[in-house]
């Protein structure tokens, strides 16, 4: 009996986290922007194709020693986590003979994949932003303008906070689903309706008041008719036959238990303590000094796609045009007349 109890030791090693990784990187490298992956690919029609080892000696990783030494079955096995790249070769191959290879399409499709995010408070970051848009799947680059240049008049004080952004910036993810899931997150937070789809809260809110509203409505109509029938059997003469009830009115009621005082000289006998416990209340860890908030930090910000981006860039140009033709127009006319 006391060798089945004895638990057997895991002869293959865990690496599902070290696979995790891994995909991350190759994902990252493959549709970064300005990728140091592509010249050692062999173009073709339709694919980029090259060798395994040498897409990750040449990624961005720490100890990339440690993930040459997974088995063929574990490189094979990324393929089911992700839609990017694919791992080609038989499962009797080497590991070093492997090959990698992902679509043409997606570094055209790179637009689908990029969320414009405004109104960035002062304290963010690069860091800070790639963190927070994490959560929403994986991301791929962040790039944050820099601010334009401060006058000396204008220029920042002594423990001020240094603003390292001009309050947009961009956001590059894997898949556009995510990018859809990042900006459902704070759409109630932009006022343009007609780009963004209403968020969760607003509609809870506009069906609260409906609600309200037409229950409003509903007892006001009921004392108008009970006030007119009333009204019309007292000028006939008539009495109804049917007495309406009276509102009831609500009595608060409490349950309390006086204990009653027992006279002097005299034992009270103690009952036995109960057998529950008490629970614990447990309190929220404070943050650290200097530690932010994400979820506080960026809880104002406002996320659109990149194509809606784009056309509000365009209407904004086209409103600005159009207001200088008219300021143009109605200054040449005031010259006209003071000049007659």
């Amino acid at each position: 009996m006391s060798d089945i109890n004895i638990k057997r030791k895991r002869k293959r090693p865990r690496t599902t986290q070290l696979r995790q990784d891994l995909r991350k990187s190759l994902e990252t490298a493959i549709l970064a922007p300005k990728s140091s992956i592509l010249h050692l690919f062999s173009i073709s029609e339709t694919q980029y194709t090259a060798n395994l080892f040498e897409v990750i000696k040449n990624t961005e990783l720490g100890n990339a020693e440690k993930y040459l030494h997974l088995s063929t079955f574990g490189y094979k096995s990324l393929n089911n986590k992700t839609r990017i790249f694919t791992i080609c070769g038989e499962l009797s191959s080497k590991p070093e003979d492997l090959e990698i290879s992902f679509q043409r399409k997606l570094r055209t499709r790179v637009f689908d994949t990029i969320a414009f995010v405004d109104n960035l408070p002062l304290l963010c970051t690069k860091e800070r932003l790639w963190r927070r848009a994490a959560l929403f799947g994986t991301v791929v680059d962040v790039h944050l303008p820099k601010p334009r240049k401060v006058f000396q008049k204008q220029g920042m004080l002594k423990g001020s906070i240094k603003v390292e952004h001009a309050g947009y910036g961009f956001v590059q993810f894997t898949s556009p689903y995510s990018v859809k899931r990042f900006c459902r997150r704070y759409a109630g937070n932009s006022h343009l309706r007609r780009h963004q789809k209403r968020g969760r809260k607003m509609r809870k809110t506009r069906l609260s008041r409906t609600f309200l509203n037409t229950s409003k409505n509903s007892q006001e109509e009921n004392a108008k008719n009970h006030h007119e029938s009333n009204f019309e059997w007292s000028e006939s003469g008539l009495e109804s036959e049917v007495e309406l009830a009276p509102r009831r009115k609500r009595i608060l009621t409490f349950n309390i238990n006086i204990r009653e005082i027992p006279p002097a000289n005299t034992v009270v006998q103690e009952s036995g303590t109960s057998g529950k416990k008490l629970k614990k209340i447990r309190r929220k860890r404070s943050l650290k000094s200097g530690s932010v908030s994400l979820r506080r930090l960026f809880r104002m910000i406002q996320v659109f796609p990149l194509r809606a981006y784009k056309k509000l860039k365009k209407e904004y140009y086209r409103l600005k045009r159009q207001t200088r033709q008219v300021y143009s127009v109605e200054l040449a006319q005031q010259k006209e007349e003071e000049s007659d």
